[in-house]
This record gives C-alpha cells, sequence and structure tokens, in this order.
C-alpha cells in the first residue's frame, strides 16, 4: 500500500546491488529523497488504470484488475527492456492491483511486499494532503484494506516465491531485511550503506486515539492488521513498548476515555488560534491603511508646498537666473573656442 515505507525498502535494494533502473519519478514533498519508481511502469500502471475508467493514483477498492489486451505487448516491451542481469526490478505501489498480471509475464519473479499500520499510513495519506481523502477520509482506510488483503492472498498462494515484511521490522534493523531476502530467495545482496532517516518517518500517530477508532469503527480492517501480524509470527496479544498499536492491543477500551473529547478540544483550539490570527492581520491591515493615508496626506502637502514654491516670485526669479547662467557659460565657452581658432 502507498506510504506503508515502500520508497525506504526501494531504496534499501538499490544500496545492495539491486538494479531498479535510474528513469526515477521525480522528487516531490512527500519523499524528499525519491520514490525510487521507475517511471515507465509507473506510466503503465497509471494508463491501464485510468483506460477502465479507475483512478490513475491507484485509489481504489477493486481487487481484480484486467489488463486490457492491447497493453499486454508494452509489459512485454517493458519486461525486455529492463530485464538486465543479474538482478532488476521495480517498485511501485499500484504493481499489487496487478500481481496476477505480473507473475504471469515473468513466472520467476520474486515478490517483496511491505505492510505499515492502517493509522500511520491513512495519517500519511491526510498529511500529505491527497485531494481525494479530504473530500472523502474513509477511503483511505478502505484502500488499505483492499491493498493489504490482495497482498495477503496472493502471498499466501505464492509463498515460496512471496516475501512478506513489517515497515518496523526493517526501520529498527535494515540488515535483517537483506538478510530474509537473501535467506528466501537464495540471493546475496549486501547493503553497503544504511539510507534510513527517522527523522523522514512520521509515527506519532501511534500515541494517540487514532488506533483505537479503527478498531472501534473498522474492524475489518484492524482484524486484517492482526492477520498480517500474525503471518509474519507476531504475537499481537502481548503488549510491547515498540508497538505501534498500543492502546488498542490491550482490549482496554477504558483507554478510549482520556481521548473521547481530544478532537473536540483541539478544534477549538485551532479555532480560537485562528480566531486570533485574523483578528490580528485585521489590526495590521487597519495600521497599514492608516500608514498609506498619513504617508498620502504627507504626499499631498508635499507637492502643495512644491507648487507653491514654483508660483512664487523667488522660484521663477532662480529658474530665470539658472537660465541665464547655463547661456553665458554656453557664450563663455564658444567665445574662448573661437578665441584658440583665431590663435
Amino acid at each position: 500500500m502507498h506510504r506503508s515505507g515502500t520508497s525506504l525498502t526501494a531504496s534499501l535494494l538499490q544500496n545492495s546491488g539491486v538494479n531498479l533502473g535510474t528513469n526515477f519519478l521525480e522528487i516531490k514533498h512527500g519523499n524528499v529523497k525519491g520514490h525510487f519508481e521507475n517511471i515507465d511502469f509507473y506510466e503503465f500502471h497509471r494508463n491501464v488504470l485510468f483506460s477502465i475508467g479507475l483512478s490513475p493514483d491507484g485509489w481504489t477498492t477493486e481487487n481484480k484488475i484486467i489488463v486490457p489486451e492491447q497493453f499486454v505487448a508494452d509489459a512485454k516491451a517493458l519486461i525486455e527492456k529492463y530485464n538486465v542481469p543479474p538482478i532488476w526490478g521495480w517498485k511501485d505501489p499500484r504493481t499489487t492491483l496487478f500481481l496476477d498480471f505480473w507473475e504471469s509475464l515473468i513466472p520467476d519473479a520474486k515478490f517483496l511486499f511491505i505492510y505499515r499500520s492502517p493509522w500511520e499510513v491513512v495519517d500519511s495519506l491526510y498529511r500529505r494532503g491527497d485531494i481525494t481523502f479530504i473530500k472523502n477520509p474513509n477511503f483511505a482506510i478502505h484502500t488499505w484494506y483492499n491493498y493489504n488483503r490482495i497482498i495477503l492472498n496472493f502471498f499466501r498462494k505464492n509463498s515460496k516465491k512471496s516475501l512478506l515484511l513489517k515497515l518496523d521490522k526493517i526501520i529498527q534493523n535494515p540488515n535483517n531485511l537483506i538478510s530474509k531476502i537473501n535467506q528466501h530467495f537464495n540471493l546475496q545482496l549486501e547493503l553497503k550503506e544504511n539510507v534510513y532517516e527517522s527523522s523522514l518517518l512520521n509515527r506519532s500517530v501511534k500515541n494517540t486515539h487514532r488506533p483505537t477508532l479503527v478498531k472501534l469503527y473498522f474492524p475489518e480492517v484492524f482484524d486484517l492488521y492482526c492477520t498480517l501480524e500474525k503471518e509474519i509470527g507476531e504475537n499481537i496479544e502481548v503488549l510491547t513498548k515498540n508497538e505501534s498499536s498500543s492502546l488498542v492491543e490491550t482490549g482496554d477500551i477504558s483507554l478510549y476515555k482520556k481521548w473521547v473529547l481530544q478532537d473536540w478540544s483541539d478544534k477549538r483550539r485551532i479555532e480560537y488560534a485562528y480566531k486570533n490570527s485574523q483578528t490580528q492581520l485585521q489590526e495590521t491591515q487597519a495600521q497599514l491603511q492608516e500608514t498609506q493615508a498619513q504617508l498620502h496626506s504627507e504626499l499631498l502637502q508635499c507637492q502643495a508646498i512644491i507648487r507653491g514654491m514654483e508660483s512664487s516670485k523667488f522660484w521663477q526669479l532662480r529658474e530665470l537666473w539658472f537660465f541665464l547662467k547655463k547661456k553665458l557659460s554656453f557664450f563663455s565657452v564658444f567665445f574662448q573656442g573661437n578665441q584658440k581658432n583665431k590663435t
């Protein structure tokens, strides 16, 4: 699923010797270190989704994408173009919607799936400001559910050629990611540099009431998350300091009470701060208008003084004096020039 740490994972893979190409999607504010998405595969997925009436961004609850026949040749051309030994691949969250399609074209392909808690993914989507989720916030968590349900089903059917990992485990120990890949797929990758920066991964939502909201109002999403945890051997009944779902895993709904009015309080606090800023802005604008009016008045006074000076006899005599002085200076130069010519 988007915002699940796939860019970080792709950067670690590239740093370990996997050829992901060089024609990457440009860096944007959502990923300051890059997306590591091959533009050709990125555009292929977008074009197919658009052609069948779905969001090119991949925001959908459709779990079965049928690729139109006219795109098959394009897919085969991409495989031919980027099939560079010994190890090559690509990263694009939309690939999740095309797993069966790519598996049929590349039978020996290996699939690496990264999952992240639904509350962290949704929080990341909201912070990025995707317009789709601003207008329909619930669609974000439904999309998470769709992507991860597809992943789980494919993984269970293709466990030998698939690896399922949790983002938390990757950031705790990036070398463990490479070790698991080498062991599961019989490869010899070697991580040259740990490129993970904790400051680029916002995880503050785990210490709020959001996980509890997911459990209470989207039980199917929470159940799927628990299933993913069990699939990789996580004991979801044990509460640990590092577990992102600390509020919900205890099963103690009473913990929710301390948060139940928090949104209400936060909203009113933000409104109060906004009103104060608006008041300050209005006061500043009023002061600016007053200053402008004062400057305009002073300008008019100065213009009146200048016009009075220019109309006075003294000013007229002064102007006449400068005019005569200029003429006399011209005649003096002319006279001196004639004297030199005669000499």
